[in-house]
C-alpha cells in the first residue's frame, strides 16, 4: 500500500463518493478508481461496496479504513512535526461557536492546531447566538462559527468577513424496512399522507411550505434522539433533516435509517456554516492558522470520530 492510496482509501470513506473525494484530493476519478481497484486487488478483498448513491465500506473496509487513517494522521503529523519544534509562539486563541456548527471537526483541528502551535492556549465554547456575537464584538473571541439561515447570513456578512465552510440541504430520513428505502431521492409527492416526526416547531418553520404539499401530519415533536430513532426506523414515521446532521449525530443516523435528497422545484441551502470574523479587527497569526485548519477539515464528514 502507497501513501496516496491511504489518502484515497479515506477520501472516499469520508466523502461516500469517488467524484467528491476526486475534488477535494485535486486527483482524477480514474486515479482513485484505478488505484483502490488495484490494492483490492492485491489485498484479494473488496474494500468498498459500489452503490447507486456512491461507496460503502465492506466490513474489511471498515478496518482497512483504520489503518489507512493511522497512515494519515501520523504523515500529517510528521509533516508538521518540524514547524511544532521551531514554533516559540505563545498566546491564546479563543472560538466561539453557535448551534452546532461543524462540532465533529473539533477534536482533529485541535490536535493539529496544538502540534503546530503547542504553547499557544486554545479554547474553544458553545454559546447561544447572541452571547457568541457579544463576544465576537467584545473582542473576547478571535472569531466565531454558526449555522445560518440565508437571510441572517446575508446580514452577518454585511458586519463580518464570512467565510462559507458549507451548505446544507434538506433530507429524508426513513426506514431501511419501508418502501421508500429502495428510492434514490423522493419529491413532496411521494410523501403524502405520511407522518413526520421533528426536532422542534422552530426548524420546521424553514420548511413549511414543503410539508403543506404532502397534508403533513406532525406525529411528535422531539429533542429526544433514541425517541425520534425509534419511529422512523420502525417506519412509524418519517423524519426531515439536513444533508449534515448524519456526521454530527451518529446515534440518531443507525443502520435502520437511511437520509434521501428532497428533491423540490427551485432546490436551494437550507442553512449555512460559516466562520465570522471582525472587519474592525486584525487577527493573530495563530487565529488564521486555526480557521485555515477549520477550512480543511470541513471538506471532510467526520467518519472517524
Amino acid at each position: 500500500m502507497t501513501i496516496e492510496q491511504a489518502r484515497y482509501i479515506v477520501g472516499v470513506a469520508h466523502q461516500g463518493t469517488i467524484q467528491q473525494a476526486a475534488k477535494d484530493l485535486y486527483v482524477s476519478q480514474s486515479a482513485i478508481s484505478q488505484s483502490v481497484k488495484l490494492l483490492e486487488k492485491d489485498l484479494g478483498m473488496q474494500i468498498f461496496y459500489r452503490t447507486r448513491t456512491g461507496c460503502e465500506l465492506t466490513s474489511f473496509g471498515k478496518e482497512i479504513y483504520k489503518l489507512c487513517l493511522q497512515i494519515v494522521t501520523n504523515i500529517d503529523a510528521i509533516e508538521a512535526f518540524p514547524l511544532s519544534r521551531t514554533n516559540t509562539k505563545k498566546g491564546r486563541v479563543a472560538v466561539g461557536m453557535a448551534n452546532y456548527g461543524l462540532y465533529a471537526y473539533i477534536a482533529q483541528v485541535a490536535a493539529m492546531f496544538h502540534k503546530t502551535f503547542p504553547n499557544v492556549e486554545l479554547v474553544i465554547n458553545e454559546l447561544d447566538y447572541s452571547q457568541m456575537i457579544e463576544s465576537i464584538d467584545s473582542g473576547a473571541y478571535d472569531f466565531g462559527i454558526a449555522v445560518t439561515l440565508e437571510n441572517t447570513y446575508k446580514e452577518l456578512n454585511e458586519k463580518y468577513d464570512c467565510m462559507l465552510l458549507a451548505e446544507s440541504y434538506l433530507t429524508v430520513g426513513v426506514s431501511r424496512h419501508g418502501e421508500l428505502f429502495n428510492e434514490n431521492a423522493l419529491t413532496p409527492e411521494q410523501l403524502i399522507q405520511k407522518s413526520w416526526v421533528l426536532s422542534n416547531p422552530s426548524f420546521a418553520q424553514s420548511f413549511w411550505d414543503i410539508l403543506k404539499q404532502t397534508n403533513r401530519e406532525v406525529l411528535f415533536y422531539s429533542n429526544n434522539i433514541t425517541l425520534i430513532n425509534s419511529a422512523i426506523s420502525r417506519d412509524l414515521a418519517i423524519g426531515v433533516f439536513t444533508d449534515l446532521m448524519p456526521y454530527y449525530n451518529k446515534l440518531l443516523f443507525q443502520d435502520t435509517i437511511v437520509t434521501l435528497p428532497l428533491i423540490v422545484e427551485g432546490r436551494r441551502p437550507c442553512s449555512y456554516f460559516i466562520s465570522m470574523v471582525p472587519r474592525n479587527r486584525a487577527m493573530s497569526d495563530t487565529a488564521q492558522a486555526l480557521l485555515e485548519l477549520w477550512v480543511k477539515y470541513a471538506k471532510f464528514s467526520p467518519l472517524s470520530l
